[in-house]
């Protein structure tokens, strides 16, 4: 990768970041959202937010019943979380009393 080029990059993330108000950072985006308000290409991405930090993680996901490999990043001092696994927890008590008010 050109040095020029990367420190061009590098530079663009941090001013995106910086500029951002509180309100408006997100713990989480996906790169087309990072390419488009930065302006780096997709292939760089991964190197340029490594350096300056970022977490990246890949997670399996569904989209019209077809499982799809999705690439996440989260800012720095963030990590993307991992999906839930297994049932979702159980509540007996709620069961039986939404049976019991008929």
């Amino acid at each position: 990768m050109n040095p020029l080029r990367l420190a061009h990059d590098l530079a663009r993330v941090t001013t995106w970041w910086a500029s951002l108000p509180d309100a408006d950072r997100r713990t989480l985006y996906r790169p087309h959202e990072l390419t488009r308000a930065t302006g780096i290409p997709r292939h760089a991405l991964p190197h340029v937010l490594e350096m300056l930090g970022w977490h990246r993680a890949r997670r399996w996901s569904r989209n019209h019943n077809r499982r799809v490999l999705r690439v996440l990043y989260a800012p720095p001092g963030r990590r993307v979380p991992l999906p839930p696994r297994g049932r979702p927890p159980l509540d007996v008590l709620a069961l039986f009393a939404m049976h019991t008010t008929d």
